[in-house]
């Protein structure tokens, strides 16, 4: 997993240093994402010059299998929590 974000840390820096310098992307620490993100992420910015922000779907998972952590994913799927 961390060489993963390693890579992806790379990808940044490289293309920082390209044409691409005004772009940002957010990583969020408690967040797993798959090899292709940033660059899908940039080719969908790119794609469309009207969009302002691109990203992908958000999928929340228990962490372990006790009532507390099913039901905060659940939650947080609801419009009650952070989804809706």
């Amino acid at each position: 997993m961390l060489e993963k974000f390693l890579e992806q840390i790379k990808l940044i820096i490289r293309l920082s240093t390209q044409k691409l310098q005004s772009l940002r992307q957010r990583l969020d620490a408690h967040a797993l994402y798959n090899n292709e993100y940033i660059e899908k992420s940039i080719k969908g910015l790119e794609t469309d010059k009207k969009r302002g922000n691109v990203g992908g779907r958000c999928i929340i998972l228990p962490f372990n299998d006790s009532l507390w952590a099913k039901t905060n994913a659940i939650l947080n799927y609801s419009r009650f929590g952070i989804g809706g």
